[in-house]
Protein backbone atom coordinates (compact mmCIF):
# COMPACT_ATOMS: atom_id res chain seq x y z
CA UNK A 1 0.00 0.00 0.00
CA UNK A 2 1.80 3.32 -1.30
CA UNK A 3 1.42 6.95 -0.18
CA UNK A 4 -0.16 7.85 -2.63
CA UNK A 5 -2.92 5.41 -1.58
CA UNK A 6 -2.79 2.67 -4.61
CA UNK A 7 -2.57 -1.22 -2.99
CA UNK A 8 -0.65 -2.97 -5.70
CA UNK A 9 -0.89 -6.82 -5.32
CA UNK A 10 2.06 -9.37 -6.86
CA UNK A 11 2.19 -12.84 -7.60
CA UNK A 12 5.04 -15.43 -8.57
CA UNK A 13 4.30 -18.27 -10.67
CA UNK A 14 7.00 -20.15 -12.67
CA UNK A 15 10.05 -17.88 -12.96
CA UNK A 16 7.89 -14.62 -13.33
CA UNK A 17 6.71 -12.21 -10.72
CA UNK A 18 3.24 -10.33 -11.90
CA UNK A 19 1.44 -7.23 -10.68
CA UNK A 20 -2.50 -7.33 -10.11
CA UNK A 21 -4.59 -4.15 -12.72
CA UNK A 22 -7.37 -3.33 -13.63
CA UNK A 23 -8.13 -7.22 -12.26
CA UNK A 24 -5.79 -8.35 -14.49
CA UNK A 25 -2.14 -9.70 -13.81
CA UNK A 26 0.66 -8.38 -15.57
CA UNK A 27 4.58 -9.60 -16.38
CA UNK A 28 6.45 -7.31 -14.18
CA UNK A 29 9.74 -9.29 -14.40
CA UNK A 30 10.29 -12.79 -16.00
CA UNK A 31 13.08 -15.41 -16.16
CA UNK A 32 13.93 -15.67 -12.41
CA UNK A 33 16.09 -18.72 -11.57
CA UNK A 34 14.71 -18.52 -7.72
CA UNK A 35 11.24 -17.48 -6.89
CA UNK A 36 11.10 -17.57 -3.20
CA UNK A 37 10.74 -13.78 -2.76
CA UNK A 38 10.49 -11.86 0.54
CA UNK A 39 9.25 -8.25 0.14
CA UNK A 40 9.28 -5.60 2.65
CA UNK A 41 7.97 -1.62 2.27
CA UNK A 42 10.26 1.54 2.22
CA UNK A 43 10.06 5.06 1.61
CA UNK A 44 11.95 6.99 -0.40
CA UNK A 45 12.74 10.34 0.91
CA UNK A 46 14.27 11.82 -2.30
CA UNK A 47 11.54 10.71 -4.85
CA UNK A 48 9.12 11.22 -2.02
CA UNK A 49 7.54 7.90 -2.90
CA UNK A 50 7.10 4.50 -1.66
CA UNK A 51 9.11 1.48 -2.84
CA UNK A 52 8.88 -2.07 -2.36
CA UNK A 53 11.82 -3.52 -1.75
CA UNK A 54 12.64 -7.69 -2.59
CA UNK A 55 15.17 -10.72 -2.45
CA UNK A 56 14.79 -13.64 -4.15
CA UNK A 57 18.17 -15.71 -2.92
CA UNK A 58 20.84 -13.90 -5.48
CA UNK A 59 23.47 -11.06 -4.25
CA UNK A 60 21.25 -8.23 -5.61
CA UNK A 61 18.41 -6.25 -3.96
CA UNK A 62 15.51 -4.95 -6.11
CA UNK A 63 13.20 -1.99 -5.71
CA UNK A 64 9.34 -1.16 -7.77
CA UNK A 65 7.64 1.47 -6.84
CA UNK A 66 4.09 0.19 -8.13
CA UNK A 67 3.87 3.03 -10.96
CA UNK A 68 1.36 1.73 -13.56
CA UNK A 69 -0.69 3.54 -15.95
CA UNK A 70 -2.35 3.65 -19.61
CA UNK A 71 -1.16 4.40 -23.37
CA UNK A 72 -3.10 7.31 -25.00
CA UNK A 73 -0.93 8.24 -27.93
CA UNK A 74 2.96 9.03 -28.78
CA UNK A 75 5.05 11.03 -31.03
CA UNK A 76 8.73 10.82 -31.78
CA UNK A 77 10.22 11.48 -28.22
CA UNK A 78 7.08 11.92 -26.16
CA UNK A 79 4.44 9.45 -24.66
CA UNK A 80 1.19 10.68 -23.40
CA UNK A 81 -0.52 8.73 -20.39
CA UNK A 82 -4.89 8.33 -20.38
CA UNK A 83 -6.34 10.87 -17.78
CA UNK A 84 -5.59 14.15 -16.59
CA UNK A 85 -3.23 12.76 -13.15
CA UNK A 86 0.52 13.38 -14.18
CA UNK A 87 3.04 10.95 -14.29
CA UNK A 88 4.38 11.50 -10.87
CA UNK A 89 1.14 11.75 -9.55
CA UNK A 90 0.59 7.92 -10.47
CA UNK A 91 4.01 7.18 -8.83
CA UNK A 92 6.59 7.47 -11.51
CA UNK A 93 9.84 8.86 -10.85
CA UNK A 94 10.72 12.14 -11.53
CA UNK A 95 14.92 12.01 -10.85
CA UNK A 96 15.59 8.05 -10.52
CA UNK A 97 15.17 4.96 -12.75
CA UNK A 98 13.62 6.99 -15.97
CA UNK A 99 12.54 3.72 -17.33
CA UNK A 100 9.06 3.14 -18.41
CA UNK A 101 7.58 -0.35 -20.20
CA UNK A 102 5.18 -0.52 -22.84
CA UNK A 103 4.71 -4.15 -24.11
CA UNK A 104 8.17 -5.42 -23.57
CA UNK A 105 10.14 -2.35 -24.70
CA UNK A 106 11.76 0.12 -22.41
CA UNK A 107 11.98 3.40 -23.30
CA UNK A 108 13.92 6.26 -21.46
CA UNK A 109 12.66 9.73 -20.58
CA UNK A 110 14.26 12.84 -19.49
CA UNK A 111 11.15 15.00 -18.80
CA UNK A 112 7.66 15.74 -18.83
CA UNK A 113 6.87 13.46 -15.67
CA UNK A 114 5.03 16.42 -14.09
CA UNK A 115 2.78 16.44 -16.83
CA UNK A 116 0.70 14.11 -18.91
CA UNK A 117 3.56 13.89 -21.57
CA UNK A 118 6.56 12.47 -20.84
CA UNK A 119 9.42 14.16 -23.56
CA UNK A 120 12.95 13.14 -24.43
CA UNK A 121 11.62 9.74 -24.52
CA UNK A 122 14.09 7.10 -26.49
CA UNK A 123 13.85 5.00 -28.83
CA UNK A 124 11.21 6.57 -30.81
CA UNK A 125 7.59 4.62 -29.78
CA UNK A 126 5.55 5.57 -32.92
CA UNK A 127 6.23 2.47 -35.38
CA UNK A 128 5.41 0.06 -32.02
CA UNK A 129 1.62 0.16 -32.64
CA UNK A 130 0.14 0.58 -29.10
CA UNK A 131 -3.24 1.29 -29.25
CA UNK A 132 -5.00 3.40 -26.59
CA UNK A 133 -5.20 1.42 -22.76
CA UNK A 134 -1.70 -0.38 -23.67
CA UNK A 135 -0.61 -0.87 -19.80
CA UNK A 136 2.46 0.98 -19.04
CA UNK A 137 4.64 0.60 -15.79
CA UNK A 138 8.14 1.25 -14.52
CA UNK A 139 11.28 -0.48 -15.02
CA UNK A 140 11.95 -2.32 -11.99
CA UNK A 141 15.41 -1.36 -9.91
CA UNK A 142 18.20 -4.11 -9.42
CA UNK A 143 20.83 -3.15 -7.54
CA UNK A 144 23.44 -5.57 -7.75
CA UNK A 145 26.07 -6.37 -5.05
CA UNK A 146 24.24 -5.12 -2.28
CA UNK A 147 24.04 -4.84 0.93
CA UNK A 148 27.50 -6.76 0.15
CA UNK A 149 29.45 -8.54 -2.83
CA UNK A 150 28.57 -12.08 -3.03
CA UNK A 151 26.18 -12.59 -0.17
CA UNK A 152 23.14 -14.52 -0.83
CA UNK A 153 19.91 -12.39 0.24
CA UNK A 154 17.19 -14.43 1.16
CA UNK A 155 15.32 -12.21 3.87
CA UNK A 156 14.48 -8.88 4.11
CA UNK A 157 12.88 -6.62 6.45
CA UNK A 158 12.30 -2.74 7.65
CA UNK A 159 12.28 -0.56 10.86
CA UNK A 160 12.60 3.01 10.90
CA UNK A 161 13.66 3.51 7.31
CA UNK A 162 16.40 1.31 8.43
CA UNK A 163 16.78 -2.08 5.80
CA UNK A 164 17.86 -5.59 7.66
CA UNK A 165 19.09 -8.03 5.13
CA UNK A 166 19.99 -11.66 6.21
CA UNK A 167 21.12 -14.96 4.06
CA UNK A 168 19.69 -18.31 5.30
CA UNK A 169 23.49 -19.35 4.91
CA UNK A 170 25.42 -16.65 7.12
CA UNK A 171 25.33 -15.69 10.55
CA UNK A 172 25.42 -11.65 9.84
CA UNK A 173 22.27 -9.59 9.33
CA UNK A 174 22.82 -6.05 6.99
CA UNK A 175 21.47 -3.40 8.48
CA UNK A 176 21.35 0.01 6.33
CA UNK A 177 21.83 3.47 6.81
CA UNK A 178 18.54 5.68 7.49
CA UNK A 179 17.04 6.54 4.26
CA UNK A 180 19.37 4.46 1.89
CA UNK A 181 19.04 1.17 1.67
CA UNK A 182 21.80 0.27 -0.70
CA UNK A 183 24.33 1.77 2.11
CA UNK A 184 25.31 -0.56 5.04
CA UNK A 185 28.46 0.93 6.04
CA UNK A 186 29.31 0.31 9.51
CA UNK A 187 31.88 3.25 10.60
CA UNK A 188 33.87 3.69 13.86
CA UNK A 189 31.61 5.17 16.13
CA UNK A 190 28.91 4.42 14.56
CA UNK A 191 26.61 7.62 14.42
CA UNK A 192 22.96 7.79 15.11
CA UNK A 193 21.37 6.08 11.83
CA UNK A 194 24.39 4.65 10.12
CA UNK A 195 24.57 0.98 8.92
CA UNK A 196 25.49 -1.82 10.69
CA UNK A 197 26.54 -5.25 11.06
CA UNK A 198 24.79 -7.77 13.47
CA UNK A 199 26.30 -11.19 14.16
CA UNK A 200 23.82 -13.94 15.12
CA UNK A 201 24.81 -17.59 16.88
CA UNK A 202 23.03 -19.20 13.85
CA UNK A 203 21.54 -17.95 10.17
CA UNK A 204 18.39 -16.34 10.15
CA UNK A 205 15.47 -17.80 9.38
CA UNK A 206 13.49 -14.37 9.70
CA UNK A 207 12.97 -10.55 10.45
CA UNK A 208 10.07 -9.31 11.69
CA UNK A 209 9.63 -5.71 12.89
CA UNK A 210 7.35 -4.98 16.51
CA UNK A 211 7.46 -1.79 18.20
CA UNK A 212 10.59 -0.51 18.34
CA UNK A 213 12.32 -4.09 17.71
CA UNK A 214 13.25 -5.75 15.11
CA UNK A 215 12.41 -9.72 16.19
CA UNK A 216 15.36 -12.04 14.57
CA UNK A 217 14.86 -15.30 14.67
CA UNK A 218 17.70 -17.47 13.89
CA UNK A 219 19.07 -21.63 13.32
CA UNK A 220 16.71 -24.05 14.41
CA UNK A 221 16.07 -22.60 18.59
CA UNK A 222 17.08 -19.25 18.81
CA UNK A 223 14.97 -15.86 18.98
CA UNK A 224 16.44 -11.94 18.73
CA UNK A 225 15.97 -8.80 19.55
CA UNK A 226 17.82 -5.50 18.26
CA UNK A 227 18.68 -2.69 21.35
CA UNK A 228 19.91 0.66 20.83
CA UNK A 229 21.92 2.50 23.18
CA UNK A 230 23.07 6.45 23.16
CA UNK A 231 26.19 7.81 23.59
CA UNK A 232 26.57 10.26 26.76
CA UNK A 233 26.89 12.67 24.30
CA UNK A 234 23.70 11.81 21.90
CA UNK A 235 25.79 11.58 19.01
CA UNK A 236 26.81 8.51 18.71
CA UNK A 237 24.61 4.98 18.63
CA UNK A 238 24.81 1.19 19.14
CA UNK A 239 22.88 -1.44 17.64
CA UNK A 240 23.32 -4.75 19.43
CA UNK A 241 21.32 -7.58 19.26
CA UNK A 242 19.97 -9.37 22.63
CA UNK A 243 19.10 -13.32 22.48
CA UNK A 244 15.88 -14.05 24.00
CA UNK A 245 14.84 -16.94 26.45
CA UNK A 246 13.57 -20.06 24.04
CA UNK A 247 13.73 -24.10 23.37
CA UNK A 248 15.50 -26.26 21.77
CA UNK A 249 13.21 -25.90 18.32
CA UNK A 250 11.40 -23.08 19.20
CA UNK A 251 12.81 -20.66 16.12
CA UNK A 252 10.62 -20.10 12.89
CA UNK A 253 10.94 -22.46 10.21
CA UNK A 254 10.94 -19.79 7.92
CA UNK A 255 9.95 -15.95 7.47
CA UNK A 256 6.53 -16.91 5.44
CA UNK A 257 5.70 -18.40 8.50
CA UNK A 258 5.95 -15.28 10.33
CA UNK A 259 2.94 -12.67 11.05
CA UNK A 260 2.40 -9.61 13.29
CA UNK A 261 -0.75 -10.36 14.99
CA UNK A 262 -1.80 -7.29 17.09
CA UNK A 263 0.43 -7.07 19.90
CA UNK A 264 2.12 -10.41 19.00
CA UNK A 265 4.49 -11.82 16.66
CA UNK A 266 2.72 -15.33 15.48
CA UNK A 267 4.76 -18.21 13.89
CA UNK A 268 5.51 -21.82 13.15
CA UNK A 269 8.12 -23.31 15.47
CA UNK A 270 10.35 -26.57 14.05
CA UNK A 271 8.86 -28.41 16.61
CA UNK A 272 6.27 -28.07 14.91
CA UNK A 273 3.78 -25.74 17.16
CA UNK A 274 2.46 -22.60 16.48
CA UNK A 275 3.35 -19.95 19.04
CA UNK A 276 2.93 -16.42 19.74
CA UNK A 277 6.24 -14.07 20.86
CA UNK A 278 4.73 -10.78 22.75
CA UNK A 279 4.60 -8.87 25.92
CA UNK A 280 2.08 -9.90 28.59
CA UNK A 281 0.55 -7.14 31.09
CA UNK A 282 2.99 -6.41 34.06
CA UNK A 283 5.84 -8.32 32.29
CA UNK A 284 7.84 -6.36 29.95
CA UNK A 285 10.70 -9.33 28.87
CA UNK A 286 8.72 -10.48 25.58
CA UNK A 287 7.08 -14.19 26.04
CA UNK A 288 6.63 -17.35 24.38
CA UNK A 289 3.53 -19.00 24.50
CA UNK A 290 1.75 -21.89 22.69
CA UNK A 291 -1.38 -21.73 20.47
CA UNK A 292 -1.57 -25.19 18.99
CA UNK A 293 -1.17 -27.59 21.75
CA UNK A 294 -4.85 -28.43 21.46
CA UNK A 295 -4.78 -29.83 18.36
CA UNK A 296 -0.74 -31.30 19.02
CA UNK A 297 -1.48 -34.60 17.56
CA UNK A 298 -2.73 -32.85 14.22
CA UNK A 299 -0.17 -30.28 14.11
CA UNK A 300 2.31 -32.88 14.28
CA UNK A 301 1.17 -34.85 11.11
CA UNK A 302 1.09 -31.57 9.03
CA UNK A 303 3.76 -30.74 6.26
CA UNK A 304 4.49 -26.68 6.53
CA UNK A 305 7.01 -26.70 3.97
CA UNK A 306 6.73 -23.53 1.83
CA UNK A 307 3.70 -22.72 4.02
CA UNK A 308 2.53 -19.08 4.70
CA UNK A 309 0.64 -17.64 7.64
CA UNK A 310 -1.47 -14.67 7.03
CA UNK A 311 -3.94 -12.74 10.29
CA UNK A 312 -7.22 -11.54 8.92
CA UNK A 313 -9.94 -10.31 10.84
CA UNK A 314 -9.06 -12.21 14.21
CA UNK A 315 -8.20 -14.99 12.15
CA UNK A 316 -5.27 -16.95 11.66
CA UNK A 317 -4.53 -18.64 8.38
CA UNK A 318 -2.06 -21.11 7.84
CA UNK A 319 -1.81 -22.37 4.19
CA UNK A 320 -0.08 -26.04 3.43
CA UNK A 321 0.97 -26.34 -0.14
CA UNK A 322 2.31 -30.07 -0.08
CA UNK A 323 -1.05 -31.04 1.80
CA UNK A 324 -3.37 -28.51 -0.33
CA UNK A 325 -5.01 -28.07 3.28
CA UNK A 326 -5.99 -24.27 4.74
CA UNK A 327 -6.03 -24.15 8.51
CA UNK A 328 -7.89 -21.47 10.50
CA UNK A 329 -7.22 -20.45 14.27
CA UNK A 330 -9.82 -18.14 15.50
CA UNK A 331 -8.26 -15.56 17.16
CA UNK A 332 -10.85 -13.59 19.14
CA UNK A 333 -12.25 -17.54 20.66
CA UNK A 334 -9.32 -18.90 20.80
CA UNK A 335 -10.25 -22.13 19.39
CA UNK A 336 -8.78 -23.86 15.57
CA UNK A 337 -12.10 -24.20 12.87
CA UNK A 338 -12.31 -27.41 10.94
CA UNK A 339 -9.05 -27.63 8.07
CA UNK A 340 -10.14 -26.61 4.73
CA UNK A 341 -9.34 -28.87 1.62
CA UNK A 342 -7.95 -26.26 -0.39
CA UNK A 343 -4.94 -25.61 -3.37
CA UNK A 344 -3.85 -23.42 -0.79
CA UNK A 345 -0.47 -21.88 -1.86
CA UNK A 346 0.14 -18.46 -0.44
CA UNK A 347 -2.40 -15.75 1.08
CA UNK A 348 -3.05 -12.01 0.13
CA UNK A 349 -5.48 -9.24 1.61
CA UNK A 350 -5.78 -7.76 -1.79
CA UNK A 351 -8.45 -4.68 -1.70
CA UNK A 352 -9.38 -5.42 1.91
CA UNK A 353 -10.06 -8.91 1.14
CA UNK A 354 -8.62 -12.53 1.83
CA UNK A 355 -7.82 -14.44 -1.29
CA UNK A 356 -5.76 -17.64 -2.53
CA UNK A 357 -2.82 -17.91 -4.65
CA UNK A 358 -3.21 -21.78 -6.28
CA UNK A 359 -0.44 -23.75 -5.25
CA UNK A 360 -0.09 -25.70 -8.68
CA UNK A 361 -1.60 -23.38 -11.16
CA UNK A 362 -1.28 -19.36 -12.20
CA UNK A 363 -4.80 -18.68 -10.47
CA UNK A 364 -6.09 -16.47 -7.66
CA UNK A 365 -9.63 -17.04 -5.50
CA UNK A 366 -11.25 -14.78 -3.45
CA UNK A 367 -12.29 -16.99 -0.15
CA UNK A 368 -14.88 -17.03 1.46
CA UNK A 369 -17.51 -15.62 -1.05
CA UNK A 370 -20.45 -17.34 -1.28
CA UNK A 371 -21.27 -21.28 -0.54
CA UNK A 372 -20.41 -22.62 -3.56
CA UNK A 373 -17.12 -23.14 -5.33
CA UNK A 374 -17.49 -21.51 -8.63
CA UNK A 375 -21.06 -23.02 -8.72
CA UNK A 376 -19.86 -26.40 -8.03
CA UNK A 377 -20.65 -27.89 -4.27
CA UNK A 378 -18.50 -27.70 -1.64
CA UNK A 379 -17.74 -30.88 -0.13
CA UNK A 380 -17.46 -31.73 3.77
CA UNK A 381 -17.59 -33.60 6.25
CA UNK A 382 -18.65 -33.57 9.88
CA UNK A 383 -17.08 -35.01 12.58
CA UNK A 384 -18.36 -35.33 16.53
CA UNK A 385 -16.81 -36.51 19.54
CA UNK A 386 -17.96 -40.21 20.28
CA UNK A 387 -21.47 -40.18 21.61
CA UNK A 388 -23.44 -43.75 21.91
CA UNK A 389 -26.78 -42.91 23.34
CA UNK A 390 -26.71 -45.95 25.54
CA UNK A 391 -25.54 -48.38 22.09
CA UNK A 392 -22.68 -47.99 19.83
CA UNK A 393 -24.94 -49.65 17.18
CA UNK A 394 -28.07 -47.43 17.29
CA UNK A 395 -28.23 -45.60 14.34
CA UNK A 396 -27.74 -41.80 14.93
CA UNK A 397 -29.63 -39.16 13.10
CA UNK A 398 -29.92 -35.57 12.67
CA UNK A 399 -31.72 -32.59 10.87
CA UNK A 400 -30.55 -29.46 9.77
Amino acid sequence: ITNLGKQIALRSYDDELEFLFNNIWYRLVASWTNVDFNFTNYYDTTEKLDLILFVVGDSNIYAWNGAVTTFASATTNTITKQGTTFWTEEGFFASSNRTIIIGGTEYAYTGGQGTTTLTGVTPDPTGAGYVAGDVIFQKMITNTNKPASGLTNDLISTLNNQVYVGSLVTNQIYVSKVNDYVTSTQPTPRLVGEGALLTLDAAPTALVPQEEFMYISAGKSFWYQTKLALSTDLLNETLSVIRLKSGTQQAAQSQSMVENVKNYVMFITNEPTMDYLGRIENINTPQNLPLSDSIKTDFDSYDFTSGHIKFYKNNVYIALPNQSLLLIYNFQKGFWEPPQVLPAGRLAIIADILYLHNNKVPETYKLFDGYNDNAHAIEAVARFSYENYGTRTEKKTFTD
